[in-house]
Parts: C-alpha cells; sequence; structure tokens
C-alpha cells in the first residue's frame, strides 16, 4: 500500500461527510427542496465509497480493482445528482421548445468529455471487470454532467430559480470532471495524478452544499 492512499482517500471521506452533514442540517427540515435533499443524499454515497477504500487499505493494504462495493457509493451518488437536475429542476427550465434547442446541444458536451476521459479506461489494457464497471460509471457521468451544464446556460425562466443555483451547477461539473479523471487515472495506475485529482475532487465536495445554500437561500427572500 501507498502510504498517502488511505490519507487522500480519508481526506475524500471527511470532505464528503462535510457536504453531507451541512446538507443534513441545512436542507432536511420541514418545507425544505427535495432538489436540495438529493444533492445532499449525493454525498452520502461519495462518503460511503471513500469509507470503504479507507476500510480496505487500512485491513488489507489495497483497493481491488473492478467491481467492489465502494463503486456502489459512486454510482449511488451520481444517481442522485442526476434525479435532482433532472427530476426536480428540468421541467422548470426547459419547455422543450425550439428556441431552448441550442441549450440542450450544448450540454451535450459534458457527457461527450466525459466518454472521451473514461474511453482511457475502456481501451487499456485492464479487466473485463474494470471496463464493465468503468463503462456503467461513464453512463451516471453523462446523465449527471449533461443536466449541470445544461442548467448552467439555459437562460433563467422561472422567478431567479436557476440563475441562483448556477454556481452549484459549476462546482458539481468541476467535481464530475475530476472525478472521472481520478477514475481513469486509478485504473490506469497513475498514482500522482491520481492524488491530484482526488485532493481537488475532495474539495468540490467540501464547498458543494454550503454554495447550493447561497442559491437555495436565494429562493426565499
Amino acid at each position: 500500500m501507498k502510504d498517502y492512499a488511505i490519507v487522500i482517500q480519508a481526506v475524500m471521506f471527511f470532505c464528503a461527510v462535510f457536504g453531507f452533514a451541512y446538507g443534513i442540517k441545512y436542507f432536511f427540515k420541514k418545507g425544505a427542496a427535495l432538489f436540495a435533499q438529493l444533492i445532499s443524499c449525493s454525498l452520502g454515497c461519495f462518503a460511503l465509497r471513500h469509507l470503504f477504500a479507507v476500510v480496505m487499505y487500512a485491513s488489507v493494504g489495497e483497493l481491488s480493482a473492478g467491481f467492489n462495493v465502494g463503486q456502489l457509493g459512486t454510482i449511488g451518488g451520481l444517481l442522485f445528482l442526476f434525479t435532482a437536475s433532472y427530476g426536480q429542476m428540468d421541467d422548470l427550465t426547459d419547455s422543450s421548445s425550439v428556441p431552448y434547442r441550442k441549450y440542450r446541444t450544448i450540454a451535450l458536451a459534458a457527457p461527450l468529455v466525459m466518454s472521451v476521459i473514461m474511453i482511457f479506461t475502456l481501451a487499456a489494457d485492464v479487466s473485463v471487470s474494470v471496463k464493465a464497471i468503468t463503462f456503467i460509471q461513464t453512463v451516471f457521468l453523462g446523465l449527471a454532467s449533461y443536466f449541470n451544464l445544461k442548467h448552467l446556460v439555459i437562460p433563467d425562466v422561472e422567478q431567479g430559480i436557476i440563475e441562483a443555483v448556477r454556481p452549484y451547477n459549476m462546482i458539481a461539473l468541476v467535481m464530475e470532471l475530476f472525478l472521472a479523471l481520478e477514475i481513469v487515472s486509478g485504473n490506469l495506475g497513475l498514482d500522482i495524478l491520481n492524488a491530484v485529482f482526488s485532493v481537488i475532487c475532495a474539495a468540490a465536495y467540501a464547498v458543494m452544499i454550503p454554495i447550493l445554500r447561497k442559491g437555495v437561500y436565494k429562493w426565499t427572500i
């Protein structure tokens, strides 16, 4: 086990737990926005991913490649982000009319970038298990990032709701980008790059919910 691997996973765990706890404190109360609750839950899922990694490094000295329980945390976190954007926000922003087609087209850049990054694992000499879980992660990264980018660029049509959460969408996109880079660099054994990407991803975990809170607060004033 590389000495810093468990430290990095611990940092990512605590940053994700901070975001989750922050969301629990401010968003899990009567009348709070389900949108914000779902995003908070995504941080809880990411925390479980990194907790599993810490336990594995501490107990057996390595994290097995391919499918493991921690991967469910990644998929669950991305699923919550997708559900928040698509299920709770998209109907308020996009009437599916022709004038908004260009914003839907621009948003396709996000899943395209995620796919380009993740294809390095799919094309590498790694096990079928690693390629399979990477493909699944790519799908959920694409779904989540598409709506985050869409809601970052689309005009605000509903009383400032979208404008208020644009900073959140930017942070979510940054997190998804560096999550993809972290996953691929880990799969390919690029340890230094993996450490850098992991730290940036952890920072995004930590600031995502506080920034979201500022935006959600504007809905009520």
